[in-house]
């Protein structure tokens, strides 16, 4: 029942909301309740069992221009970096804005098409066409999140870490190797190196060690007394080797 369903979501919404790693894996379990509850009340809306009124329009307005303002300006940062690199006080968030991406004036009409869409169900809503303002809403919701996902997010991963998986595409791949990040936490080694399984003849004295760290916790690299040299340096990531 409804009831059972929102008790399955509400527990892991909390706890996504209380850990600070926000990684997307702990709130998949809540994405299937979560589309029924959304599904059951289109549902009662479209047959006439519920209205919609304000209290519906004030969230869907107030979200709406949220996402596609907040995605706006994020581009336009990124867009011109520059600008504001001035006031950026992270090292390593400073370095990591060097990455050469190529943006276009086209990328800025998705979030402008898709605010452009929740106004146009706004006016269905008073017009009494509940029906084509629910599939228009469903319809550019889909387009601008596979947009977004499809034209947005990889300009924006060059940013974070294309640096790093360069690195362990490249230099470190296939390679029977350790490598070990400092200061930060990471899974990107343990997929993207695609390291062979370990030889039980293999010394570990001479094997290969590979360090990853950002350009601001270099000391903690420094501080393990270990013979590593740098390897070299690219938007914020710091490699080493033995």
């Amino acid at each position: 029942n409804v009831t059972g369903v929102q008790t399955c979501a509400l527990p892991i919404l909390l706890v996504f909301s209380i850990v600070k790693t926000k990684i997307i894996h702990y709130s998949s379990l809540a994405y299937f309740p979560l589309t029924f509850l959304a599904a059951y009340y289109l549902n009662y809306l479209l047959d006439g069992k519920a209205k919609w009124s304000w209290r519906q329009t004030v969230p869907l307005v107030t979200i709406g221009i949220a996402i596609t303002s907040g995605i706006a300006v994020g581009i336009f940062f990124m867009q011109h970096t520059e600008a504001f690199a001035a006031y950026i006080k992270d090292d390593f968030a400073k370095q990591c804005l060097t990455a050469k991406v190529y943006w276009t004036a086209t990328d800025m009409l998705i979030p402008l098409a898709y605010l452009v869409s929740l106004f146009a169900v706004l006016l269905l809503l008073p017009m009494k066409h509940i029906r084509a303002a629910v599939y228009l809403l469903i319809i550019s919701s889909a387009m601008f999140v596979n947009a977004m996902l499809t034209l947005i997010v990889p300009k924006v991963e060059k940013y974070s870490q294309s640096a790093l998986i360069e690195f362990l595409q490249t230099t470190v791949a296939q390679q029977p190797c350790e490598i070990e990040t400092a200061g930060f936490k990471s899974y990107a080694h343990y997929f993207y190196a695609k390291k062979p399984l370990p030889q039980a003849n293999t010394s570990a004295a001479l094997q290969k060690i590979f360090v990853v760290a950002k350009c601001n916790k270099t000391d903690e690299v420094h501080a393990q007394e270990r013979n590593l040299h740098e390897l070299y340096r690219k938007n914020g990531w710091v490699f080493y080797s033995n």
